[in-house]
């Protein structure tokens, strides 16, 4: 005989939501689904939020706070590490001189590797130092002013987007006065509206051919970058 089953509710605090005949617990979905939900976790030092994954109770931007590096080279080490140094460090920078320690450690952040930075300082090869910046000695607009009215070739041409070969020297000259003031091939582009790259093709192709031909050129340029 067919009896009628009686509705039942969700028992959540304020919820009144009816379950289906099937659901074996007292929630609806919404609130079963809360309920599995872990509590959130929160870092020790920053109290930032941290996954259920993480054992460590410290978020990762805490963590590499507390990372311990090397002293020489700034390397991440173990946390067993006692010694402050990496291996590379403790290995090599006993068999190099004490006044060739800087230059290891510059050919060490340039190569990569601390045994090639070794083999590079015990053959003896040079060690570059970081090229220091060195502000112009004189203004682009000073210099395409100057060989402008020397080589009588009006400055709207030089700057424009015209071919005409009589541009060209000018161009050159401008260039190579620039590069010796200091300034770099990009600065150089924008300032006569070219790409760094042709700016790098007047000076190491155009340049070298110029001068060869005409003594004048080299010395418009001496003039200009003086």
């Amino acid at each position: 005989m067919w009896t009628h089953r009686k509705a039942r509710h969700c028992q959540a605090d304020g919820c009144n939501v009816t379950l289906h005949v099937d659901t074996k617990g007292n929630l609806c979905s919404s609130h079963f689904q809360a309920s599995r939900k872990k509590p959130l976790r929160f870092c020790t030092q920053c109290q930032g939020e941290v996954s259920h994954a993480n054992t460590t109770g410290i978020c990762a931007k805490c963590r590499c706070k507390d990372t311990h590096r090397c002293t020489q080279c700034n390397k991440r080490l173990s946390r067993d590490n006692r010694t402050g140094k990496c291996m590379g460090c403790l290995y090599y920078t006993g068999r190099i001189p004490k006044d060739r320690i800087d230059d290891y450690l510059l050919m060490r952040s340039r190569l990569g590797r601390a045994k090639k930075a070794y083999e590079w300082i015990v053959s003896g090869k040079p060690v570059t130092p970081v090229a220091s910046y060195r502000p112009p000695t004189k203004t682009a607009k000073e210099v395409i002013a100057f060989v402008s009215s020397e080589m009588s070739v009006p400055i709207e041409g030089i700057i424009g987007r015209s071919h005409e070969h009589r541009f060209l020297p000018a161009r050159v000259v401008i260039i190579e006065a620039l590069v010796r003031c200091g300034m770099s091939f990009t600065q150089i582009g924008r300032r006569l509206n070219r790409h760094h790259t042709t700016i790098l093709h007047y000076s190491k192709t155009i340049y070298p051919k110029l001068a060869a031909n005409d003594a004048m050129i080299e010395r418009i340029i001496r003039q200009a970058a003086a």
